[in-house]
């Protein structure tokens, strides 16, 4: 294994340099991180700080908070992603096979009567529901399990609401998600809990929270 690995911006602007052993190298398949990257699958090599550096064009880099706790770095030159920081960690499994699988960011899994969920993975499985165009999965409080099960669909054009789901959001743009691509499920959720869903400057569609607000109960 070399001893590190390096990077560049589109436009060479911004060049990174990266020092092995990494802390782990995952693919991601979830829809949020197909949409953002226009991709079938997304692979992550996670660092810590103290192992990458900007070899050059750090005065070229840009970076901002695209969720709490989490900011991302691009080259303010040509637009390309460089890297993400983040305060949380990502809840993972390894798999029989030595590969990784990342379920979504640890402060953002849902617990149900002991057992964890990754939104993502339960989004998914919706997805697959004929009628369904978008969806989210959030936990609320529930007195005798800690948390419980919400799903917000949307349905797709001209479709019925699909049958046995949690509630069927009426918005024409969709669920909020950032300018990014990530869906915004925190505030989806305090939204629908009646709580207060705090900086929303990087979200892109505004009627998907006035949709979800719609099904609060």
């Amino acid at each position: 294994m070399p001893e590190s690995a390096t990077a560049r911006c589109h436009c060479g602007g911004v060049e990174l340099q990266a020092t092995f052993p990494s802390r782990f190298c995952a693919h991601c398949y979830c829809w949020s991180c197909r949409t953002a990257h226009a991709a079938g699958v997304v692979t992550w090599i996670g660092f810590k700080r103290s192992q990458v550096r900007f070899t050059k064009g750090e005065e070229l880099l840009r970076d901002y908070e695209s969720s709490p706790g989490v900011r991302r770095k691009f080259c303010g030159r040509c637009g390309t992603r460089m890297a993400f920081e983040s305060e949380h960690g990502d809840w993972a499994e390894r798999t029989g096979d030595g590969h990784w699988r990342i379920f979504g960011r640890s402060d953002d899994t849902i617990k149900v009567a002991g057992k964890r969920f990754g939104p993502a993975e339960i989004e998914e499985v919706v997805l697959m529901v004929p009628g369904v165009r978008d969806a989210a999965a959030i936990g609320v409080p529930d007195p005798v399990k800690g948390s419980a099960l919400v799903v917000m669909v949307v349905p797709a054009d001209g479709a019925a609401d699909p049958a046995d789901l949690s509630a069927a959001v009426d918005a024409a743009g969709g669920l909020p998600y950032t300018r990014t691509a990530k869906l915004m499920r925190r505030a989806i959720r305090a939204v629908y809990l009646g709580d207060d869903p705090g900086d929303l400057s990087g979200m892109d569609n505004a009627d998907g929270l006035e949709a979800v607000a719609a099904v609060k109960p």
